[in-house]
């Protein structure tokens, strides 16, 4: 979830027997600031599974960049809000399994995939 998964919600659903739990949506394209890689590795204190979303080659780099510090990688095909629509990834991702393949193969640790479906 967006801005809505931080480490001090963890925390405190980690105190409520949560084991495992989910960072927000990343976007790999902001991984070329170093701001934006700071501010991820504040947030990634804990372990969780890291959500990624992006297009190649963005999202293959970002998932090099997490996997040493993450339990798994999520690649999110399902977001269907504007900011996904906007960046082509989520919902909107072209080529989704060529982007699951591509990160199977760079990476070491598990790889998730975050789909969603239309309601009945």
């Amino acid at each position: 979830m967006v801005d809505a998964s931080d480490v001090a919600f963890r925390e405190l659903e980690r105190r409520r027997g949560v084991t495992l739990a989910y960072s927000p949506m990343l976007l790999a394209s902001l991984f070329s600031d170093e701001a934006y890689r700071q501010q991820v590795d504040a947030d990634l204190k804990d372990s969780c599974i890291a959500q990624i979303a992006g297009g190649l080659p963005e999202v293959v780099d970002a998932a090099r960049y997490l996997a040493p510090k993450v339990v798994a990688i999520d690649v999110n095909l399902g977001c269907p809000q504007r900011i996904a629509e906007d960046r082509k990834c989520g919902a909107f991702t072209e080529d989704p399994a060529t982007i699951v393949r591509a990160l199977v193969a760079a990476v070491d640790v598990p790889i998730t995939v975050k789909i969603r479906g239309q309601p009945p």
